[in-house]
């Protein structure tokens, strides 16, 4: 995993999270740990409300009205194949889909009860682990009342808040950790 893809993961997870715990009196929280002797620590607290009426007023490059454009690319893939192997997913029943076991990395895909977890680490040089556990919900959200080109981020923040607290993402590397979760503080605890 390159620290693009980090980085990338992780905006896309603070948004949601961020967008959910608005409507709901919960705060999202994102906690980052460097280490090393010139790492910083960072701390986000935010409440859902806020993200929820913030969102859909940010203009910028594929994000508007709370929604953000897909570009796939020269792939052969569509936002409508996306949708369609979701709905595959979702209607299917529970257990692991995806399992990749190489010398460096490692991913999993599952679906359980009613979260999609995803799970990827990567030994070598670096170690780098993430674990990722979205509510079925919340990607349902994603793909709904949208084009076909677009995910709807307010959407998926609403359905967040209503599923609830608890750890969303969490990234353990040899340069940092990072955990997003949401619950009722407005500390983090």
């Amino acid at each position: 995993m390159k620290r693009i893809a980090m980085s990338g993961l992780l905006a896309a997870a603070l948004t949601l999270v961020s967008a959910a715990a608005a409507a709901t009196g919960q705060w999202l929280h994102v906690a980052v740990d460097e280490h090393g002797p010139d790492g910083s620590n960072v701390r986000v607290n935010v409440p859902i409300d806020l993200v929820t009426k913030v969102l859909p007023l940010i203009r910028h490059e594929d994000l508007a009205d709370g929604k953000v454009k897909l570009h796939l690319g020269q792939e052969e893939m569509s936002a409508t194949d996306l949708r369609a192997i979701w709905e595959a997913v979702r209607s299917s029943r529970d257990g692991e889909y995806v399992t990749v076991d190489g010398p460096k990395d490692k991913v999993r895909v599952a679906k359980r009860g009613e979260f999609l977890l995803v799970e990827a680490a990567e030994t070598g040089e670096k170690t780098e682990k993430v674990d990722v556990k979205i509510p079925v919900a919340v990607v349902d959200a994603l793909f709904s009342g949208t084009e076909k080109d677009e995910l709807n981020l307010t959407a998926a923040v609403e359905a967040l808040a209503r599923h609830g607290g608890g750890d969303f993402v969490t990234v353990e590397s040899d340069d940092a950790h990072i955990r997003i979760w949401i619950d009722a503080n407005e500390s983090m605890k």
